[in-house]
């Protein structure tokens, strides 16, 4: 039996209070084994959190840089658009101008017109004022020298007409004083 007594002689000594303490001993070890795994663990999560990180930051960054190189072609991209917008809004601008020069015209065109046709009528107002006068005072045609209310009305409101026209002058100095002293007879 030599093995027990080597195992005596080297553990005989031990109490139940011994072993207890090297239980909690060997116990605190694992405990402390345990929270070291954790904390090594916890900086490895951190640390490849933080590496992804930085090469997403990076990623950003060559791609501002990327971007930041082709600023020159996108300059010129720019300045092109610009440019052909420009002629564009000039040609715009050339049309609208023609447009308003047309429309200058037609409105001249269109005065020249109502001028003509407003002096056509003061004309053809004139001739039948003027039929009327020299039927009226002439003295073998009427020699009584006097009209009915009816034809009185109608002249007078046609004179009217001749001054809304802008009549004016001979009308004005010889035929008015002359038709004023035609008598005016009702007829039944």
């Amino acid at each position: 039996m030599m093995g027990l007594e080597q195992f005596l002689t080297l553990f005989g000594n031990i109490t139940v209070s011994k072993l207890v303490i090297i239980g909690f001993s060997f116990f605190f070890c694992y405990k402390l084994y345990k929270q070291v795994i954790k904390f090594l663990e916890n900086k490895k999560e951190l640390a490849i959190k933080k590496y992804e990180d930085e090469k997403e930051k990076d990623e950003k960054l060559n791609t501002v840089l990327e971007e930041v190189n082709k600023y020159p072609q996108y300059r010129e991209q720019s300045r092109q658009i610009q440019k052909e917008l420009k002629d564009e809004i000039n040609g715009l601008k050339v049309a609208q101008e023609k447009i308003v020069e047309s429309q200058n015209q037609v409105y001249i065109t269109l005065n020249d017109l109502q001028k003509e046709l407003k002096d056509r009528d003061k004309n053809k107002l004139q001739d039948r004022l003027l039929q009327n006068y020299r039927y009226y005072t002439d003295t073998e045609k009427n020699p009584s020298q006097s009209w009915t209310q009816m034809e009185a009305q109608a002249f007078w409101a046609l004179f009217k007409d001749y001054e809304n026209a802008g009549g004016n002058g001979y009308m004005h100095t010889v035929v008015q004083p002359a038709m004023r002293l035609l008598r005016v007879i009702d007829k039944e």
